[in-house]
């Protein structure tokens, strides 16, 4: 009868133990950028590298990133780690337009074995929150759009339903406004015909 006492302290011990472990392994998380797809494999020439910054609150895993966008094609940012439970990962990006044209829509797609968004985790800065969102979809939509130069924030929650390793890719898409895609569109046309033009005898 005495050993029930210490037998139940020790269960108890333990249990806290594993409750105050849970979550990320901090030094095990890494961000990247993706590769820019075949067949070079590389990250995008235009994109800068993501500085970031991790810390853990509770059993949430807080993630900064702050980015650079100097085109308009869709940048992969890849996050790889290693957990002991069920977590979930606050992430918040920090976005500067150096592509030269006016955003009004930003995409982020999530890939990746056990990874979720977590419903009605989006904000932004500039932008509503997200107006399609999905498991593995977010879109924002401007009232307020993104000037050249300016730096846009993005806050979501990314679900990790997976105990060990795990990697996902955050791909994500700036959209220019109507008219500057269509004023782009017609420089080109005006450029090819201008080539043209000197091409004929």
């Amino acid at each position: 009868m005495q050993r029930l006492p210490a037998v139940l302290a020790m269960l108890l011990l333990a249990g806290m133990c594993q409750t105050a472990g849970a979550g990320f392994i901090l030094d095990s998380i890494d961000v990247g950028l993706g590769s820019h797809g075949p067949p070079h494999q590389v990250p995008p020439p235009w994109a800068q590298a993501p500085d970031w910054v991790r810390e853990m609150v509770g059993e949430v895993l807080r993630l900064h990133v702050a980015e650079e966008f100097e085109g308009l094609d869709a940048f992969p940012v890849q996050v790889t780690g290693e957990t002991d439970a069920d977590p979930t990962m606050h992430i918040t990006k920090q976005v500067e337009n150096s592509s030269g044209v006016i955003w009004t829509e930003y995409t982020i797609e999530l890939s990746g074995t056990g990874v979720t968004f977590v419903a009605g985790s989006a904000a932004s800065s500039h932008f509503l929150t997200a107006i399609d969102e999905t498991p593995n979809f977010i879109r924002y939509k401007a009232p307020s759009a993104v000037l050249p130069g300016q730096t846009v924030t993005f806050d979501f929650d990314v679900n990790v339903a997976t105990t060990g390793y795990f990697g996902f890719t955050l791909t994500q898409t700036p959209i220019p406004e109507p008219a500057t895609l269509a004023f782009i569109g017609l420089g080109g046309i005006v450029v090819l015909a201008m080539r043209r033009r000197r091409v004929r005898p």
